[in-house]
């Protein structure tokens, strides 16, 4: 099994003991649920309580991952986590003037540090 194939939610020696092998992407059942076919013939669900996919703007199913990337959308801000449905995204420097900005379905919070 390749690493690529592990969503960040899911560790990778915790997927290697259960001897997962195959994603089975069609078979999920819904957005909190991740399934994989084993070595041995048996099935792994792993079950979250919260989403861990999401649904991005061309109707993919996508698995949620955090890792900051260079940002291209919003004017000033430098990175983004931009595999994931709530996105962050980091200016150059965090200040009381520019904070880092939570954006979902087109609300954005502004967190910024008080001085």
């Amino acid at each position: 099994m390749e690493l690529k194939e592990i969503p960040e939610t899911i560790d990778i020696n915790t997927a290697k003991e259960n001897g997962n092998v195959n994603r089975l992407k069609a078979q999920e059942k819904n957005l909190n649920t991740i399934l994989y076919q084993n070595k041995n013939g048996t099935k792994t669900v792993y079950n979250f309580d919260y989403p861990v996919k999401y649904v991005d703007k061309d109707g993919t199913v996508k698995d949620k991952n955090s890792k900051l990337v260079t940002n291209t959308d919003k004017q000033g801000y430098k990175y983004v986590n931009d595999g994931n449905d709530i996105k962050t995204f980091y200016p150059d420097l965090i200040s009381p003037e520019k904070g880092m900005i939570l954006n979902y379905n087109n609300i954005n919070i502004e967190l910024s540090p008080i001085n």
